[in-house]
């Protein structure tokens, strides 16, 4: 029966290659877009990552600072203090801003601050950094010393731009996202008091930390960060923080947390917003792209199945004879529709092997390019989908092909021969 089944298919090359290749070709398509799109999931899924550590992040009025939240929080019986794994506070300055030894005219910028809290528990990495540091904590706690140093985002890199946006207006000189090392760069900061101080340029974040120098948890943000101490310094007096990070022992109790925090301060202005829930609303439209274009291949694929069952039906037609021989020399009902049932199935499952192998194998090539320049994405398999696509179109071809075959079966052998004369 095996070799009756792979007989027919292979003696009509060209319409077997043709179906062939219209199956593979929408499986392939399924494929590469499930491949990306679980890699970019599995890229911006990581709350912690995005974040730096931190789950909520706070925004509060700048006419109303809180002035110890630590203290409130302790005092407050609304508020259990043993949630905060810890407390990252963040203020700002308007500046004028150009790069120092450049021709470069001075723009309006706005530059966050970070304390030490913040300096000491964020995990946000670096694209690059200055080698005088060896590590990602000891760029963000040298924002807090006595140096004047800054850390940028990549979208003030030129020709990059990535997640965080697309370039601004303001872009570092003699520096690419292609350089292995931060070469020496100095900014020029004016406040508003007059005031000019020199900053050193020693670490760009990875695009990957969506929600660095963000106020409000939108993944906006700012993108130039220094010391708060050394943008009071600047400022000639003391800034408030105007915004928090709040990491949690339970980070599954972001958005109870974000309330109880909104209420307690509610006379500061405050505006909480779970991080994980930002980030899972933010990928929510990409992850609709991509279930949008599977649906589209879909109907490829229900294309595709159709054309297994135009083929079997009109095979029963054409082979109506040799459908009559078979039974005269032995082969039983049962055998001439499994025989016909395997020759969907081998053209379906080989269709579908080829298209996932093609897919895969191209996918990890756009992903190991995207990834260049995306910092976490990384090849993933997407097990679920391709089980579906898998067992879907093998039973759908079969579905497809079962009447046929089960017609093929009910011709006895004299009638088909004698239809023949």
């Amino acid at each position: 029966v095996v070799r009756t089944a792979v007989a027919y298919p292979m003696a009509s090359r060209f319409r077997t290659g043709m179906t062939l290749a219209m199956f593979s070709l929408v499986i392939f398509t399924l494929s590469v877009v499930a491949f990306l799109g679980e890699a970019f999931s599995v890229a911006f899924d990581d709350t912690r990552r995005a974040s730096g550590g931190f789950d909520v992040a706070a925004s509060v009025s700048f006419a109303n600072p809180i002035e110890d939240i630590g203290a409130r929080i302790e005092a407050s019986p609304n508020l259990d203090p043993n949630d905060f794994a810890a407390i990252g506070g963040v203020g700002g300055l308007p500046v004028q801003i150009r790069q120092a030894d450049t021709d470069q005219a001075a723009q309006d910028w706005y530059v966050m601050g970070v304390d030490r809290a913040y300096a000491e528990y964020t995990g946000h990495g670096f694209s690059l950094m200055d080698g005088r540091y060896a590590s990602a904590r000891d760029v963000w706690l040298a924002l807090d010393g006595e140096e004047n140093a800054v850390v940028v985002r990549s979208t003030l890199i030129p020709d990059s731009g990535g997640p965080g946006g697309p370039e601004s207006s303001f872009q570092l000189e003699g520096v690419s996202e292609n350089d292995v090392q931060l070469p020496e760069i100095y900014v020029e900061f004016a406040a508003p008091s007059g005031e000019t101080a020199r900053f050193r340029v020693i670490g760009v974040i990875d695009d990957g930390s969506v929600f660095s120098g963000d106020f409000a948890g939108d993944g906006l943000g700012v993108t130039i960060i220094a010391g708060q101490q050394a943008l009071a310094r600047l400022a000639g007096t003391n800034l408030p923080l105007v915004g928090y990070d709040f990491a949690l022992g339970d980070p599954s109790r972001a958005e109870a947390v974000a309330i109880a925090i909104e209420d307690e301060f509610v006379e500061n202005g405050l505006d909480a917003t779970d991080l994980g829930a930002a980030l899972r609303t933010a990928n929510s439209a990409q992850t609709t792209f991509f279930r949008l274009l599977q649906g589209f291949m879909g109907l490829g694929l229900v294309v595709g199945i159709a054309a297994l069952g135009v083929i079997a039906a009109r095979s029963v037609v054409e082979r109506r004879v040799q459908i009559g021989v078979l039974r005269a020399v032995g082969f039983r009902a049962g055998m001439v529709q499994f025989a016909f049932l395997l020759e969907s199935s081998f053209i379906a499952l080989l269709g579908i092997a080829v298209g996932l192998a093609l897919g895969a194998g191209l996918s990890v090539d756009i992903v190991n390019e995207i990834g260049e320049t995306t910092p976490g994405l990384s090849f993933q398999i997407p097990w679920l989908t391709i089980a579906i696509v898998v067992v879907v179109g093998f039973l759908a071809s079969l579905l497809t092909t079962y009447l046929p075959a089960r017609q093929a079966s009910r011709i006895y052998p004299a009638e088909a021969l004698r239809s023949d004369e």
